[in-house]
């Protein structure tokens, strides 16, 4: 049982030592180039026109890009 547990920890914790070891970027001219999408355009072109289409349409479009 404690071999099972110990092996069970192991497993949960590699990941998260290994997303540690990199060393962070201080330098912006090593930022890929990129762009940010328009707030008040969804992703078909259409304008946000008001805070209903906002929260039904556009603010979906926009968290999904960011779980992305």
């Amino acid at each position: 049982m404690k071999r099972m547990m110990l092996l069970l920890v192991l497993v949960v914790l590699t990941p998260v030592l290994d997303a540690q070891s990199e060393e962070p970027n201080y330098d912006e001219a090593l930022v890929p180039q990129y762009t940010l999408p328009e707030i008040l355009v969804t992703s078909s072109g259409e304008k946000v026109n008001d805070s209903e289409m906002w929260e039904k349409t556009s603010r979906p479009e926009l968290l999904q890009l960011f779980r992305d």
